[in-house]
């Protein structure tokens, strides 16, 4: 379930950095990717699991933070992604349950964004 949850991460992250460019001058093309993956354990909220990649002028890092235990997203796991690239930095936090469902917190260069997650 960890996996899924992180590869739907991925794919929405991926969508956001597209839908993001628009304005953008294409970044250098490179063959080049940089991707490190760290599992601490496998439960499916897995703290201090982290994804990081390079490729270019993109930087994306990914961090599972935990399980919320108070607050609006208690219950749901809290993973942090970031992406930095000329022009634009993206910032989204990921409040999930365990098939997926739940809702996303993002910082589009100063600009928030609350969207609710479905699977």
């Amino acid at each position: 379930m960890k996996t899924k949850i992180i590869l739907f991460c991925l794919a929405l992250l991926l969508i956001s950095a597209c839908n993001t460019q628009k304005d953008i001058e294409p970044a250098e093309k490179t063959d080049e990717v940089e991707y490190t993956q760290t599992y601490v354990d496998d439960s499916w909220c897995s703290e201090g699991t982290t994804v990081n990649t390079n490729s270019g002028n993109t930087n994306a890092n990914i961090e599972v933070i935990g399980i919320e235990t108070s607050g609006e997203y208690a219950g749901y796991c809290h993973t942090h992604y970031v992406i930095e690239s000329e022009g634009y930095n993206v910032e989204t936090d990921y409040y999930l349950d365990q098939e997926g469902n739940g809702y996303s917190v993002s910082n589009v260069n100063g600009q928030i964004f609350t969207t609710e997650v479905k699977v």
